[in-house]
């Protein structure tokens, strides 16, 4: 595939285990990423998640954008509502 556009993110958490457990999360959704058009990759480095997306459109990549997004702030606010029951 080549791609024409990229779109890449870092995103700083609190700890490393933090940044473990999303991307952990974010796994089962790039695994399974439907499209031919969009191809995501995540890792993460001590307390740093590392986001990049390449894509055929830029409506591919919005969309891969957009998912993988959720996830992260889905599992972040999952993380902090766990902290606040401890």
């Amino acid at each position: 595939m080549n791609q024409k556009y990229e779109f890449s993110l870092k995103i700083l958490f609190p700890s490393a285990e933090n940044a473990e457990v999303i991307i952990n999360s974010l796994k089962p959704e790039l695994e399974r990423e439907p499209s031919s058009r969009a191809c995501s990759k995540a890792l993460s480095k001590k307390n740093v998640l590392q986001l990049n997306i390449k894509a055929l459109d830029l409506t591919a990549l919005r969309a891969s954008i957009n998912s993988a997004l959720k996830a992260i702030i889905l599992s972040h606010q999952l993380i902090l509502l766990n902290k606040t029951r401890e």
